[in-house]
């Protein structure tokens, strides 16, 4: 997995765009893609922040109460597949 940007990168990103240079010309200069360029303005627009967004992780409580339920079906089924466990879902 890739690092993120510098918080100090990405200001300067934005203050040179929000001055009124095109967010192609501020990539060429800052050596970052002009995709990213346009997602830190548009997340400095609608934040006021340009910090990075968390990454990956796990969700433990997305499965909440529904282990009696997995526990019954897998008792039933042992040799269920991940596949259909998810349809079932």
């Amino acid at each position: 997995m890739s690092k993120t940007y510098s918080i100090d990168l990405r200001d300067r990103a934005v203050a040179t765009v929000l001055e009124g240079k095109s967010c192609r010309a501020v990539a060429g200069i800052s050596k970052v893609s002009p995709s990213s360029i346009i997602r830190w303005v548009s997340r400095y627009r609608g934040t006021g922040s340009v910090a990075a967004l968390p990454k990956g992780g796990t969700n433990p409580l997305r499965l909440m109460g529904q282990e009696e339920w997995l526990e019954q079906v897998i008792a039933q089924t042992p040799d269920i597949t991940l596949d259909s466990l998810l349809e079932k879902l």
